[in-house]
């Protein structure tokens, strides 16, 4: 009877080989080449079963069967030979590069690819076609892993990525999302839909309305271990929380992005976030939180930092409405605002402060109350404040001293090794987000913030470009010249321009490559002033 059972088994395999053209859990390799089994990414998955993998050879992968593509309900893994750098998917501005919406697992795996050029158009006979740029989840949770995704645009929300009514998690890890653009969440829009990100960037994108990289609305979210950089959004420059859910972000950074309403880095709306060691460095906003804006509900701040964050018009560095948001450990240095302080408590909240550093709020306070609002602020140091120290709300047991930083220049907060913040928190602890001692006692803090020269590699213009690559940069003024040099994946020298450095300190430099070299992935080096800033470009024809 035991023979009997295994034979059939063998048989019943036998059958699904002869049906799918693949035995279950093998490898099926395709290569744009010839070198492979397939030469299209469309026939390697057609052939493939739930748990095989389908190999990619590096290579640029375009045409009709190298996008919309489609799992079918099938937990395949698509991966890359040589990773993300060398195995481009370019849709050609013609359609998403994947779509998954056949109850996919998170089995489902794509990995080490750049997905470029992917177009979700408006649709009014199906209006979900403009949602997601490169790709389309609807109740799935597929992996990526290593994946880029570069100038892709939705006509709807989430430029990049768009996901709908997932019932599990959705994770991503170690991908990057750059120069994508949507109505919502420039780069991911998430509804329903519980997000993971794990080391993962975020660079350039736009959102026309809410949240310049991200918009998550209607389920939970944790980020770790994520950049945010020259991201731009009406609400939320980077991030916008929408629903009454829980989000946990743990050593995240927000830099340079840019809410033209509020919200520089994030809003929240009704969600309820916590950020755990984040730092937020040189955010502006047109009128409230210049990093960060909390309205309905609380949010938890600890041992962040906020530094030079700038809002143009009305509100603090961080504006809290909510009635129970707390700030522990936190350090706020060098903020601007117009009107307001470093932290603005408005409508009728009570934000909780404890063992923070408030100090040199250009125009402003350290901490305003506005409306009924009344914090609670304690054992804190609140010291160089434009219009003052003075607090408001409830407050006991603060330090009103210099807290002594050793170099403010690009946000290093660290503290003299006799700084008053260390030992003048509850039970003698620290006061402010925790950096090591820094220097020795006498070192006279930069009252002006450090203003620390200027030097900043924008993204580029367009990215993918097509055959020409232009690249903004940002110098101090007196710097004489400025070289581009561009290399292949293989990290040989391509190119190399070189152009003087213009009178202002904002400029662009050229590389053009039409005739020079074929699509591909090249990385960028500029170098002006001995510093050295780099990046990734995809050249297309």
């Amino acid at each position: 009877m035991r023979l009997q059972v295994t034979i059939g088994i063998f048989v019943a395999l036998g059958v699904v080989t002869l049906l799918s053209g693949v035995a279950v859990g093998t490898t099926v390799r395709v290569d744009v080449s010839g070198g492979g089994d397939f030469e299209t990414l469309a026939e390697g998955i057609a052939a493939a079963s739930s748990g095989d993998t389908v190999l990619v050879a590096g290579g640029l992968y375009q045409g009709p069967l190298n996008r919309d593509l489609d799992f079918n309900g099938r937990n395949i893994i698509l991966r890359s030979e040589s990773g993300s750098v060398a195995t481009i998917i370019d849709c050609e501005h013609q359609s998403r590069a994947f779509t998954f919406n056949s109850n996919e697992s998170y089995l489902a795996v794509v990995e080490g690819f750049t997905i470029t050029n992917g177009y979700a158009a408006h649709d009014t006979l199906n209006p979900v076609n403009a949602y997601g740029g490169a790709v389309h989840c609807y109740a799935t949770n597929p992996t990526f892993r290593d994946v880029a995704f570069v100038g892709n645009t939705a006509d709807g929300d989430g430029g990049a990525l768009n996901c709908k009514f997932s019932s599990s998690t959705m994770s991503l890890s170690d991908c990057s999302f750059t120069s994508n653009t949507a109505g919502h969440g420039g780069a991911i829009n998430s509804d329903g839909t519980r997000i993971l990100l794990w080391d993962c960037s975020f660079t350039g994108n736009l959102a026309t309305s809410w949240g310049g990289a991200i918009l998550l609305d209607d389920d939970s979210s944790g980020m770790t271990r994520c950049v945010f950089t020259d991201n731009e959004g009406s609400m939320g420059g980077a991030v916008h929380f929408r629903s009454d859910h829980q989000h946990s972000l743990t050593d995240c950074s927000f830099i340079r992005n840019t809410a033209v309403h509020h919200g520089g880095a994030v809003t929240s709306y009704y969600g309820r976030p916590s950020f755990n060691r984040c730092s937020f460095v040189g955010n502006d906003a047109a009128y409230f939180g210049s990093a960060v804006g909390v309205t309905a509900n609380p949010a938890a701040f600890e041992d962040c930092s906020f530094f030079r964050n700038v809002v143009r018009d009305t509100l603090g560095a961080v504006v809290a409405t909510s009635r129970a948001s707390t700030f522990e450990n936190c350090t706020f240095a060098f903020n601007d605002t117009p009107y307001g302080g470093a932290v603005v408590a408005s409508g009728e909240s009570h934000p909780i402060i404890t063992e923070c550093i408030i100090a040199h709020t250009s125009q402003g306070v350290g901490v305003q109350c506005a409306d009924s609002s009344e914090p609670t602020i304690s054992y804190s140091c609140i010291y160089g404040n434009a219009l003052g120290d003075s607090l408001c709300g409830v407050y006991h047991d603060n330090v009103f001293v210099d807290p002594a930083f050793c170099d403010t220049t690009g946000g290093l907060l660290s503290l003299e090794e006799c700084s008053p913040c260390w030992d003048s928190g509850q039970g003698g602890g620290v006061i402010g987000s925790p950096h090591p001692v820094g220097c020795p006692c006498g070192n006279p803090t930069d009252v002006s913030g450090g203003n620390p020269p200027q030097y900043s590699l924008h993204a580029v213009a367009l990215n993918p470009a097509k055959g020409r690559l232009a690249v903004m940069y940002e110098v101090p003024r007196g710097c004489s010249t400025a070289n581009l040099w561009i290399y292949d994946v293989g990290g040989r020298l391509v190119d190399r321009v070189s152009q003087p450095v213009g009178r202002g300190s904002v400029d662009t430099i050229v590389w053009e490559s039409e005739g020079q070299r074929s699509s591909g992935v090249y990385f960028y080096r500029l170098d002006a002033c001995e510093h050295v800033a780099r990046g990734r470009a995809v050249i297309v024809r």
